[in-house]
């Protein structure tokens, strides 16, 4: 699987689990472009078509720059992914928070 060069991630800004989420995510190096942004604020006509309001309200989505997306559990692994990958790939810092390990 390639690794997707741009993801957007959106989520419900009135719920405290997703915004918690999107807290601990902006600490992620994932090695691809993120943008996050509630789904309230979103520019929904640059969504893919027949994405459903009710459906963004109940689930964090994941859309990559071909417009798949993932929403659920299933998006937030599609970003946790790339972060492992780039961790493993031995980006500056070596973790996937971006903090330096001690002695390195």
């Amino acid at each position: 699987m390639n690794r997707p060069r741009k993801l957007t991630l959106l989520y419900d800004a009135k719920c405290r689990l997703c915004t918690n989420t999107v807290e601990v995510l902006k600490g992620l190096r994932t090695g691809t472009e993120l943008e996050m942004q509630p789904y309230q604020s979103a520019d929904l006509r640059s969504l893919p078509p027949g994405l459903p309001l009710l459906e963004l309200e109940a689930e964090i989505h994941v859309v990559d720059e071909t417009g798949h997306v993932s929403k659920g559990a299933d998006a937030l692994m599609l970003v946790l992914v790339q972060a492992v990958r780039n961790a493993r790939r031995g980006l500056p810092g070596g973790n996937l928070f971006g903090a330096r390990r001690a002695g390195g």
